[in-house]
């Protein structure tokens, strides 16, 4: 299977106050045999702390449930469902509502050389480890009486690696937007470098 790790995240906005948010996560490839070997290798209160601090650290939220597909079952990709309640990042008021969206997620398994600080100057090339894509859909479920924005679609270069926007509407309630980082290059010149980590 290609490398490559897609998240489906649901912000379910509430009529006033802070929403909820499901997320669900693939990884294919490299990554999946990582990620299944990390929950197999561990008890159920330990998967639940490391996933708490997560859902606080990322979300600002409450993690209410968590689960997966039997990391030991080969026959069915591998699945983790995690259930947010009170996320800060999906908030009504009175007469709008903001969601908090964060394209940089997609950046998590570029190397360090490009994601880093205070990296020295290179003067050979930059291999990538592993080339991949890291999608992250985010579905906007908006209260009645509130509209949507109408959707727009914007492609960032980054070196030779670039992150493509996409947004569409699905009925009168939904806000769809989709993060694709394709990070399939193999290889960055010394030149590529810096030009790359000042478009992340």
């Amino acid at each position: 299977a290609a490398n490559a790790i897609r998240e489906v995240r649901t912000f379910t906005l509430a009529p006033l106050g802070r929403g909820d948010l499901r997320e669900v996560s693939h990884e294919g490839g490299s990554f999946e045999s990582g990620q299944r070997g990390w929950v197999r290798g561990r008890g159920v209160a330990e998967i639940r702390k490391r996933f708490e601090t997560y859902v606080r650290d990322a979300y600002d939220g409450t993690l209410t449930t968590f689960t997966t597909t039997p990391p030991e079952d080969l026959t069915k990709p591998f699945e983790m469902t995690l259930e947010v309640h009170g996320t800060k990042r999906a908030y009504t008021g009175w007469s709008k509502a903001d969601v908090y969206l964060d394209p940089s997620a997609t950046f998590g398994e570029l190397p360090w050389a490009l994601t880093g600080k205070d990296v020295e100057t290179r003067t050979h090339d930059l291999v990538i480890r592993v080339p991949h894509v890291y999608e992250i859909e985010n579905r906007i479920v908006v209260p009645d009486g509130f509209s949507l924005p109408k959707p727009a679609d914007h492609t960032r270069a980054i070196g030779p690696l670039r992150l493509v926007e996409h947004q569409r509407t699905e009925g009168k309630n939904t806000l769809i937007v989709t993060y694709r980082l394709e990070a399939t290059a193999t290889r960055l010149t010394p030149a590529q470098v810096p030009d790359a980590r000042h478009a992340l």
